[in-house]
């Protein structure tokens, strides 16, 4: 179950950063920062080593021992104190920067906000989770990050691999499905974003504009419907990017080595997470460069060449042995089928909220009169996304110049992941401006005293949510509109019963309408014609043309011509989904539109030559029986 993915993924990942966050150059503790630390150096080294000699799950192991060993062999507790000492700082436990009990509780909070829907939801919502999990299991059976081997070799493709080995790796360790990993990893990620804000505004001036940041990553929804629409590599990503823009602006101000080390690290982290999110933050870094100069603190000229070229080569360095291992893929045709839309500019205001992106513009505002680094870095940024995703003038003006950009570019997913961490800067700027100018003098001091009764009593509501998820799922039909969970609970049950009663090499007709099947061979982990198209996939022609034939085994399945059709394509089972099987089961699953169905002229039940062999409410295996047999 997810939970167990939760504790063991979020104890390893935040407990080093606890662990890690006294040892690193630092005034005081970032937890979030050196969380996001340890994901990069088990990401970026299980990518290193597989691009060098080959993918294996135990290299995630092997990193996660070292890493343990190396926090309590070279002691980074006693570290940090010694360092402490050696700069004779006694600062009390209190101002020594830790996060306080409202603080825990404000991240508890946080954290429920993303684990309830992993613990509730069958499989994750939408599609996207369907295709990272088909890659994860093919990069775990296939041992590469390359091919969809071994159950397509034919087929290869071009995509960042960091997440897609991290749930790789969990899944066959953990003994847990692909979409269980999926939701439990991605929910962590989620509170590491928000602990990242936290930090990012206590790095800038102190602990109440990192708080304010924190609720601005809560409140401006583009986090929070990323991690239900399932955009999990973004988030991924995301961690990378908050982390080394973290790092980035600590070198400005300090000039410390290690900084720039932590933000070439974060850098290459991003390039092998998510390809939409290195260019989302490349439309940030690069103009923040050329304008930092107008800001406080104003960078040294050595300071800016590490920040513009030191940096970057850093993470070229980190991910050259995957940038050679993809060499003959970057040259392949795979372009960007997506383009920009004028009318994206509403994702920019509507998928993030409103309140927050108007609360940003007076964060600009604020930060922009006080010539602030990170409001120049942000409104920059938010500027170029909104020209990226629905203008076009920079590409008017440059042209060829943004040729490899726009090969890869996805305007919806600029307008709709690129404002997620300029929003959280400018909102979290612009609400602690409003409690200082509105509020704090009436509210501060009761605030203050019942902010943990207040956070603990928003716990217990959120838990309760668990409880009432099926009368909520129940209460929403008719009043939303998007798609939802591709398969119910008790098509899981159908797929995971295939994985455990089925031959390693069976083959599996699923359904041939869009989506509808395709979380059978992530969670059967058996061959299945139809599986989760993208549009970065090459050689998979004749995948596809096999799959345009079987469509007419659903649209008539007791036409006689398609038992020599299903014999010809190897197939073992067929798997009916609920909703195929029981149409009337949609009133109580995790999905708000109709679904994909293929019009058929007959039906499962009226083939002489299947054998029902598993039903579960409608959600159905048969057995293909064989002539003779």
């Amino acid at each position: 179950m997810p939970l167990i993915v939760i504790f063991i993924f979020g104890a390893i990942i935040i407990g080093a950063g606890v662990m890690f966050s006294p040892a690193w150059p630092t005034r005081e503790p970032r937890i979030g920062l050196n969380s996001a630390l340890a994901l990069a150096l088990i990401t970026g080294g299980a990518v290193f080593w597989a691009s060098l000699f080959g993918w294996s799950t135990l290299v995630v192991d092997y990193l996660l021992f070292a890493l343990v060993c190396g926090i309590f062999l070279f002691g980074t507790l006693s570290y940090g104190q010694k360092r402490a000492e050696r700069t004779g700082a006694t600062l009390k436990d209190a101002d020594q920067g830790w996060p306080g009990p409202a603080d825990v509780l404000l991240f508890a909070f946080a954290g429920l906000i993303f684990i309830i829907p992993a613990l509730v939801m069958p499989v994750p919502l939408d599609t996207d989770a369907q295709g990272f999990g088909y890659l994860a299991l093919m990069a775990r059976l296939g041992d590469n990050f390359r091919t969809l081997a071994p159950f397509h070799p034919e087929i290869t493709y071009l995509y960042s691999p960091g997440f897609i080995g991290l749930v790789s790796h969990l899944s066959k360790q953990l003994g847990q499905g692909v979409q269980t990993v999926q939701m439990g990893i991605s929910a962590i990620l989620c509170l590491i974003l928000v602990m990242l804000a936290y930090d990012f505004g206590s790095e800038v001036k102190n602990q109440r504009l990192g708080r304010a940041m924190a609720l601005a990553s809560l409140g401006g929804l583009g986090l929070f419907l990323a991690f239900m629409d399932s955009h999990y590599t973004t988030l991924l990503a995301l961690v990378f990017a908050f982390a080394f823009l973290l790092f980035a602006y600590r070198y400005l101000k300090e000039g410390l080595l290690a900084d720039a080390i932590g933000a070439g690290l974060m850098l290459g982290a991003v390039v092998i997470s998510h390809p939409d999110t290195t260019i989302i933050l490349a439309l940030g870094y690069i103009p923040w460069l050329f304008t930092m100069w107008f800001g406080r603190p104003r960078p040294t000229t050595h300071r800016w060449l590490v920040l513009a070229i030191g940096i970057p080569l850093i993470a070229v360095a980190a991910i050259l042995p995957w940038l050679w291992s993809i060499r003959d893929l970057l040259g392949a045709d795979i372009t960007s089928p997506f383009e920009r839309d004028s009318s994206y500019w509403r994702v920019m205001l509507t998928f993030h909220g409103i309140l927050i992106p108007l609360i940003s513009v007076v964060g600009a505002a604020v930060g922009l009169r006080q010539r602030r680094q990170e409001a120049i870095l942000a409104v920059g940024w938010l500027i170029v996304a909104l020209d990226f995703a629905a203008i076009g003038l920079i590409e008017a003006v440059f042209g060829g110049l943004l040729g490899p950009i726009e090969r890869y570019d996805y305007p919806f997913s600029v307008a709709w992941h690129g404002p997620i961490i300029p929003y959280t800067i400018l909102g979290g700027i612009g609400l602690l401006w409003l409690w200082d100018r509105f509020a704090d003098r009436k509210l501060g001091k009761p605030l203050a005293r019942y902010a943990p009764a207040l956070l603990t009593a928003g716990i217990i509501i959120l838990a309760g949510t668990y409880f009432l998820a099926p009368r909520l799922v129940e209460a929403s039909k008719g009043r939303l509109s998007f798609y939802g969970a591709f398969s119910s609970a008790d098509d899981v049950t159908a797929m995971e019963w295939l994985r455990a009663n089925t031959p390693p090499d069976a083959r599996i007709l699923n359904y041939s309408a869009p989506h509808e099947a395709d979380w059978a061979p992530v969670i059967s982990e058996r061959d299945a014609v139809y599986y989760r198209p993208q549009p970065f996939f090459t050689g998979d022609e004749a995948s596809l043309a096999e799959q345009e034939r079987l469509r007419a085994f659903w649209q008539n399945p007791a036409d006689p011509a398609n038992r020599a059709l299903l014999d010809e394509a190897g197939v073992d089972f067929v798997l009916v989904p609920q909703i195929a099987g029981n149409p009337d089961s949609i009133e109580t699953m995790w999905r708000w539109r109709p679904p994909f169905l293929e019009e058929s002229v007959s039906r499962v039940t009226d083939v002489p030559w299947l054998r029902l062999i598993f039903d579960s409410n409608g959600a159905q295996v048969y057995e293909v029986v064989r002539e003779g047999g």
